[in-house]
């Protein structure tokens, strides 16, 4: 197709997109409509989490840490009281213009009791007294009745827990309920970024205390203590409880400046060679996120950039000279695949950039298509130990990008690192993939338009997901060895997927981050899959992963059960895949 009308086609598609994007917004069923639907818990439920915390009488089963600086926090009382779970210890560190309210609140409520300072309540969590699990409250969450005896059900279901948490949303002086905040399963890398446990949160007591041993962060104590209490915890270790659980009567407050301090005072106990500092980016400043840099080596290690091509020289020409000219990594290879091209200007124009400059190789390949073996024999001709597999239909944005990906795939324990991807009017097209929506997989939040961070600015920081997309991905040639590279039986899709998943197999955490950006065209060089042959190859490959990662795909842990299994810009879902 000449380049004109390619164009042209491109943009019809995105035209499209954008009207089915908002179509489908359009017709969203109310938050509202969907808690009375489906917010409730049911008898059965309610009694199997009675049955995993058995009797509720004797001491208390959990001390609950309240900072009661303001009147607000005045409503915790009825709203503990009125918990289906009756044994808990509410500790009120209260404010001199708080405690004599709180004062005669515990002359009445013997399970009330007033302290002078953080010192106090880690010796109260520490001592004989002490319940086993415990709560950090803010004065402006408040909990629902069922939210003790979930959490604690929770934290019993298997030795070794340490951190059991839920689901929150907003709720104003009227009842009135919004922004659900529907979180993934524990995402230690997430933390950096921000609060991503947030309320309500269950600890054990032991490791609260441990955490409370030195004085918090002001403007982000909480922040500061998920950091302390969680951060070297195993995934086995924490427990999500998906539905909502806690209200919130305001956003939370996220001060930037004091979070980065938090974070760099982590960075460093962790031994992590890394700056923390406030997100410059204007939608993640709104958010108050912050931006973690990671050190890289010196000398920085050799990259072998990856890009496949057939024809489509208007494409690849922008691509190459997007990574030769606005690519500030000082040491890097481009290693352009030609999978039989017969397009003479195209040849030509490979031939010369190749003698041009000396980082240009071009390997002929003519097997018939196979992304998965184009680039398992690029890389056994790749000289770098770091791989970088990039579409020739991608445009480079910030100069930064590959600084940015490779500084986190050579973290400890990472295996992929994804790009935050661009369709060309600037809305997105890859913000990390989960699996289970559609077929088999699905990119985050596409079409979302550019400066809007989507449910708990996901588009705009640093994360983990189980897979990312190879039309910009990053990895260390030791873990592509490890896991024996793509699998050539999937040519065409999914291949990139699998090779996250068999990353993820062996114990490595793959990584998306906002802060490498580039366009990304999409497929625009391959075509589109309606023909009969590769509709029938898709769905092959489709059932290979069904197969293979059914489990994943049948549960992401980076992806809440509330959340539609058929639309990937986090509608509800009707009804919850809550028994999972």
């Amino acid at each position: 197709m000449p380049p004109l009308f390619s164009s042209l086609a491109r943009r019809l598609a995105l035209w499209n997109r954008r009207r089915l994007h908002h179509r489908h917004r359009s017709r969203r069923r109310p938050y509202a409509d969907w808690c009375r639907l489906y917010d409730t818990p049911s008898p059965a439920q309610l009694a199997g989490w009675q049955a995993a915390v058995g009797d509720a009488g004797g001491p208390a089963r959990a001390d609950l840490l309240l900072l009661a600086d303001d009147d607000l926090a005045r409503g915790w009382l009825p709203v503990l009281r009125g918990q289906l779970l009756p044994g808990w210890r509410l500790l009120v560190l209260a404010a001199p213009g708080q405690r004599a309210t709180w004062s005669a609140m515990a002359r009445d409520e013997p399970r009330v009791q007033v302290l002078d300072d953080l010192a106090q309540a880690h010796s109260r969590l520490t001592g004989p007294q002490a319940a086993p699990w415990c709560a950090w409250l803010d004065a402006d969450e408040r909990w629902r009745p069922h939210t003790l005896l979930a959490l604690l059900a929770a934290a019993q279901s298997a030795p070794g827990v340490a951190l059991v948490y839920g689901d929150e949303d907003r709720i104003d002086a009227a009842g009135r309920r919004s922004d659900p905040w529907f979180k993934p399963d524990f995402d230690a890398d997430a933390l950096w970024a921000l609060d991503a446990v947030g309320t309500p949160a269950m600890w054990r007591s032991d490791r609260l205390a441990a955490a409370l041993a030195q004085p918090l962060t002001e403007g982000a104590r909480r922040h500061d203590l998920v950091l302390r209490a969680a951060r070297n915890l195993a995934a086995a270790a924490v427990r999500h409880v998906p539905g909502v659980l806690a209200h919130r009567l305001a956003p939370p407050a996220r001060q930037a400046v004091a979070a980065a301090r938090a974070v760099q005072s982590a960075l460093d106990r962790a031994g992590v060679a890394a700056r923390a500092e406030p997100d410059a980016d204007p939608a993640a400043a709104r958010e108050g996120l912050v931006r973690v840099r990671f050190a890289l080596p010196q000398p920085p290690p050799l990259v072998s950039l990856i890009v496949p091509t057939r024809n489509g020289l208007h494409l690849l020409r922008r691509a190459v000279a997007g990574l030769l000219e606005r690519t500030d990594w000082p040491h890097f290879e481009v290693l352009i695949v030609d999978n039989g091209s017969d397009d003479h200007a195209c040849l030509a124009w490979m031939a010369q950039a190749a003698a041009a400059d000396p980082r240009v190789r071009v390997l002929r390949d003519e097997r018939p298509f196979n992304f998965a073996a184009l680039n398992n024999g690029a890389v056994r001709q790749a000289r770098g130990e770091v791989l970088a597999l990039v579409n020739n239909d991608v445009d480079v944005l910030t100069p930064g990008w590959l600084a940015e990906m490779v500084s986190l795939a050579l973290q400890p324990g990472v295996g992929a690192v994804g790009a935050r991807l661009w369709y060309e009017d600037f809305t997105l097209q890859h913000g990390g993939v989960l699996l289970g929506i559609g077929e088999v997989a699905a990119h985050v939040l596409r079409g979302l338009p550019r400066g809007d961070g989507g449910p708990a600015a996901r588009a705009l920081r640093l994360q983990g997901y189980l897979a990312v997309t190879a039309a910009c991905l990053v990895l260390r040639r030791e873990h592509w060895d490890r896991v024996g590279g793509m699998d050539e039986t999937l040519a065409v899709a999914f291949n990139d997927i699998d090779l996250c998943l068999k990353l993820a197999a062996v114990g490595l955490r793959n990584l998306w981050t906002p802060h490498a950006e580039l366009i990304h065209f999409e497929s625009v060089s391959r075509g589109r899959d309606h023909d009969p042959a590769k509709k029938a190859r898709y769905l092959a490959e489709a059932a290979v992963m069904l197969q293979r990662w059914g489990p994943w795909i049948a549960a992401d842990p980076y992806y809440n059960p509330c959340l539609s299994a058929e639309h990937d810009d986090f509608s509800l879902a009707e009804p919850p895949r809550l028994a999972r």
